[in-house]
């Protein structure tokens, strides 16, 4: 009929609010966190250098630290920051309700059936929690982003790498 509202409204302003709320006291718990971690870390390892000086040991020389191959640090913070602005764009208020039936839904519609499966067990989900669904989507994104700068070497490098990836499938 003409007049009434045939889809969903993504800007609803009871869930719009919910979740900006949400994103702000979770990206302060986020800052505390990190204060935390930050003052540990420092503390650590001024702690650290002190008992290696103490000892008579030297910290490590940076001549004998092998360093990062350029192309890979190119990706690695590449990547890192694509993920930290997907996350940024993630905190859209039309996300919580909009995400689903305007970009997943009809993306999938043109892949396999098991792909098909499973995106709508995942938009079942995401229907039936939008503002967890959505701050959480948000704070992995960032979080893999922030990770992907961070790690620079070894397993926790390889890890991040890792995980970008399965998410970003």
């Amino acid at each position: 009929m003409p007049g009434m509202n045939t889809g969903i409204n993504t800007n609803d302003p009871s869930v719009v609010s919910s979740f900006q709320a949400a994103l702000l006291h979770q990206f302060l718990v986020v800052l505390v966190v990190l204060a935390l971690i930050a003052i540990s870390w420092s503390v650590l390892r001024s702690l650290q250098l002190r008992r290696a000086v103490e000892g008579g040991g030297l910290p490590l020389r940076p001549d004998l630290v092998s360093p990062e191959p350029a192309a890979r640090r190119l990706l690695r913070i590449s990547f890192g920051l694509i993920w930290i602005f997907d996350g940024i764009l993630q905190g859209q208020s039309s996300m919580p309700l909009g995400l689903v039936p305007q970009a997943i839904q009809p993306t999938a519609s043109s892949s396999p059936d098991w792909v098909q499966q499973v995106v709508e067990f995942g938009a079942k989900v995401w229907d039936y929690h939008p503002v967890p669904a959505a701050t959480a989507a948000v704070w992995i994104q960032v979080g893999i982003g922030l990770w992907l700068l961070v790690a620079r070497s070894g397993t926790w490098s390889r890890l991040a790498g890792l995980v970008s990836a399965g998410w970003g499938l």
